[in-house]
Formats: structure tokens, sequence, C-alpha cells
């Protein structure tokens, strides 16, 4: 395919993106008739997308000439593979203002937002607007997470048992 190229039948998505993960160095990728599974190797996080959701996939260079592959899915969600991470938008979430999120987030991205939340939260005033906000964040990665086929239970479970045991000892 050229660098700039597009295509839109299934097969030739699909041929795509194996062909691009098998140059890169932070993902694998395994497939079948109805499904690929692309693994991101940094945080051992599989996404599992339908083939059938498959609607485009495009070639893209960012701005330091670094290749990309944005794959379009049914729905209006997309999906950025790089070198090394599978990038995607976060989730709108009532009371978080996006603008003060990057446009494009990673799994990877949860750990340091969890650390900042606990920082947060470790501070003399335990409910404090910087932790809710942060806390939002969270949610929003993992909600975004989430809608383009992460699974995504035990990140939920971390923040609630987080939550829950800031209010048992504001209690």
């Amino acid at each position: 395919m050229s660098q700039s190229g597009t295509i839109s039948t299934t097969s030739g998505m699909l041929e795509e993106i194996v062909r691009f993960i098998g140059g890169s160095s932070g993902l694998k990728v395994t497939s079948n008739t109805s499904i690929v599974e692309i693994y991101q190797l940094s945080d051992k996080r599989v996404l599992v997308l339908q083939l059938s959701d498959l609607e485009l996939v495009l070639f893209r260079e960012d701005q330091d000439g670094k290749p990309f592959l944005q794959i379009n899915l049914h729905g209006n969600r997309k999906i950025l593979l790089t070198d090394q991470l599978i990038g995607f938008k976060p989730k709108q979430t009532a009371g978080l203002d996006l603008k003060k999120l990057p446009r494009v987030v990673t799994t990877p991205d949860l750990v340091s937002v969890l650390e900042a939340v606990e920082e947060a939260l470790s501070s003399a005033d335990v409910i404090n607007l910087e932790a809710e906000m942060l806390k939002k964040a969270y949610i929003a990665i993992v909600t975004g997470a989430e809608i383009i086929g992460f699974r995504m239970d035990a990140e939920k479970e971390w923040i609630a048992r987080l939550m829950a045991s800031v209010k048992m000892k504001s209690a």
C-alpha cells in the first residue's frame, strides 16, 4: 500500500493491520476469519476487534514523520496503532473538561493517572477537587478503552476500591 493509502475492503484492512503490526516493536497480532487480536506488549493488554466492525484503515505519519495506522470502526470509533501503542479517544465524562486531556490516550496512561489520584488523596485534604478531576480522567480513559474493545474490569475495580477506602477513612 502507498504511504498515504486508504483501504476499505475487510481482507485488505486485515492485511494492512497485520503488515503494520509485523513491522512494529511493541505490538503483536493474531487473527482468524472473524476477529483480530492486537497485543500491546508494554502492559500486556489485548484489544479484540471484530472484523465486521472495521470500516476503514488509513496509513498516516505523525508530525515527526513516524508512521501510524488509523483504524476507523463502525459507530464513529477510531484506533491509532503506533510502533509501540494502541491509542484511542477518552470518553466524555460528566464534569470533566476533555480539553485537559490529550486527544489520544493509551492504556499505560492509566498508571500515571492512578498514581496522581493516590497522591492527591494522600494530601491533608482527603476529599479534594484535584482527586475528583483525576478520578474522572481515569474513568474517561477506562471507558474510552472499553469502547474500542479492551476489557477493563480490573481497572474499574481498582478505582472503586481506592474510592471506597477514601470514603471509609473520611467516615
